[in-house]
């Protein structure tokens, strides 16, 4: 009977788990497996107004050299061509400089010539590195929520800033994860900037080895940014990289992997499912709770039995399941915000947990 419940569990989670918050990081660089019609309404259908300066110029830069490999089917342009995806970047400055790019925006929207665009995007340089929790609610969230709500039948997107070397206990990180819980918690939609440029395209880690912007880490763990990993993995796989030409304050292939992950972007703009997303249940569970300090899930004294778990990110990809009994370690995960589905052979509750 237990082995019939989980059967019909999975079943139930293909149809229940849905979309809400779209998070567009290291897991979305893939733009090969968008469909082709989703890719023909990416063209045909957003009208994009990107803010941003050198840093922002990554993804830009990316998709040239994507366009450039692969054809038409990720042809853009500046301006409104037939068949092409238009990108305005003509905003100004980034949106590190507040009020500007408030007002910026606010402009550029009320310009009657500007109607048909539907999509804001901005951009950071480095001042995320400095801002204090409360200048990134008073700067950044509050005033681009505020925005969304003046106006309604526009998207725009939220991003994390660039990588500086601070690692994970950093303020920059700090911040960027203060961006990340708010887009999750409140079905925003999220360019991961700094997830991107935290892993190599093997899915290696290198905030924790303090990597920075040009794609520098700390090899051994003695202070010196002594490697770069986008070099090694190009050397590595002189055959499974695009040329990108010049790629500001980093190398080719971190610009070639944010325009990737931008075609990701665009294409869930418009309606593809790609990854799951986002589960959303309640977020207290009766059955068990986190420990950070242990970093282990425990089982509530009131709970007796097993319980099956499945482990998401926050791109929605499923990173690891099994079944446990008292506990379970999950000091193998990286930091960050995570949900743990729970079942228990009849019901499932979901926790979220950061570590």
């Amino acid at each position: 009977m237990k082995k019939l419940l989980l059967i019909q569990f999975y079943f139930l989670l293909s149809l229940n788990v849905f979309s809400q918050a779209i998070i567009v990081d290291h897991n979305c660089t893939k733009p090969e497996q968008i469909p082709q019609d989703y890719l023909h309404q990416v063209r045909n259908n957003l009208h994009i107004a990107y803010g941003h300066t050198s840093h922002g110029s990554q993804l830009i830069t990316g998709m040239n050299a994507i366009e450039s490999s692969w054809g038409d089917d990720f042809a853009f342009s500046s301006g409104l061509i037939n068949d092409k995806l238009e990108i305005n970047e003509s905003l100004g400055g980034d949106v590190g400089y507040y009020p500007q790019w408030v007002n910026n925006t606010t402009v550029f929207l009320e310009d009657e010539t500007n109607s048909r665009f539907n999509v804001i995007m901005w951009s950071w340089c480095g001042q995320l590195s400095s801002l204090s929790e409360q200048e990134v609610w008073d700067h950044y969230l509050t005033p681009m929520t505020q925005l969304e709500n003046d106006y309604p039948n526009v998207q725009f997107i939220y991003m994390t800033g660039h990588l500086d070397g601070s690692g994970v206990d950093g303020t920059l990180n700090v911040n960027n994860e203060i961006i990340r819980s708010y887009c999750v918690e409140n079905n925003k939609i999220l360019y991961d900037f700094a997830d991107i440029e935290s892993y190599d395209p093997d899915g290696n880690y290198f905030l924790d080895r303090r990597a920075d912007d040009e794609c520098r880490y700390d090899t051994n763990n003695d202070g010196s940014r002594n490697g770069n990993w986008a070099i090694e993995w190009c050397n590595a796989n002189p055959d499974s990289y695009l040329l990108t030409g010049s790629c500001a304050h980093s190398e080719g292939l971190n610009c070639e992997y944010k325009g990737r992950a931008a075609w990701w972007l665009y294409s869930r703009l418009v309606g593809w499912e790609g990854e799951i997303t986002f589960i959303k249940e309640k977020y207290v569970s009766d059955w068990a709770y986190f420990n950070s300090l242990t970093n282990e899930l425990l089982v509530r004294n009131s709970f007796s039995g097993s319980l099956f778990f499945e482990l998401f990110n926050l791109s929605g990809r499923k990173i690891d399941q099994g079944t446990f009994t008292n506990r379970l370690s999950l000091s193998h995960v990286h930091s960050g915000l995570y949900f743990v589905r729970l079942y228990d052979g009849i019901e499932s509750q979901v926790i979220k947990i950061r570590k």
